[in-house]
This record gives C-alpha cells, sequence and structure tokens, in this order.
C-alpha cells in the first residue's frame, strides 16, 4: 500500500494541511502562517529520516502529534516527536541533530548571502 500524501501549502498568510485521496487533495487544517514563513509547497511524504550526529538547518514548516518536518536547503527532514524534551514551533528557524534517540535543538540563522557581480 501507498504511503498517504501530506503537504502543507504557504499562501496568503494561510498554513493549509493537506492530504491526498482519489487523487484530490483535500484541506485537514488552516492556520495563520508565521509572518517568517515563505510562500511555498512543501511536500510532507517526501521527508527522510534524520541521520545520527549530522546537524541539520532550517525551518519548521509543520508538526503534528507523532512528527516534526523541517525544510532544509537540500530536503524535508522527518523527527520522531519523542526525541524532543520540548518541540520547535512552526516557523522556527533551528539547527537539530540526533544522537542516541534525542535531538538537540538550537536557533539558528539562516541567512541569504546577496553579491554584486559585473
Amino acid at each position: 500500500m501507498e504511503a498517504e500524501k501530506q503537504r502543507v501549502l504557504v499562501l496568503n498568510k494561510q498554513h493549509l494541511f493537506e492530504t491526498e485521496k482519489d487523487g484530490k487533495w483535500i484541506t485537514q487544517a488552516v492556520k495563520p502562517a508565521p509572518a517568517n514563513m515563505k510562500p511555498g509547497i512543501y511536500l510532507l511524504h517526501t521527508a527522510k529520516s534524520p541521520q545520527d550526529s549530522v546537524r541539520y538547518e532550517g525551518q519548521i514548516v509543520f508538526q503534528n502529534d507523532s512528527y516534526v518536518y523541517q525544510k532544509t536547503r537540500q530536503s524535508i527532514v522527518k523527527y520522531p516527536c519523542s526525541l524532543f524534551s520540548s518541540v520547535p514551533s512552526i516557523g522556527e528557524v533551528v539547527s537539530i541533530s540526533v544522537k542516541d534517540k534525542a535531538a538537540t535543538v538550537e536557533k539558528a540563522g539562516i541567512g541569504e548571502k546577496k553579491t554584486l557581480t559585473r
């Protein structure tokens, strides 16, 4: 059986959680989007599990009772909530590493580099 497809849409200052059923996306929840969250489509069903002792930096795009989803520069990482002593909030930009079945969370700042070229 194929895993259920899930996604988050951020648009018009809204944060929508959707699931796919019979080829159609169905909105499950709508909340105000965090002010610092860029509009986009985040495909949660493509999320990868974290590797031990690897640090992932990015924005938390979704959380539920089971998982926390973080958008990094390369992909989306899915962490079990049981790894956290305190679960980060949607919209927070954090650095997360997992070791010995525990997640370490630190505030992070993803800065975009702007350069001038001639």
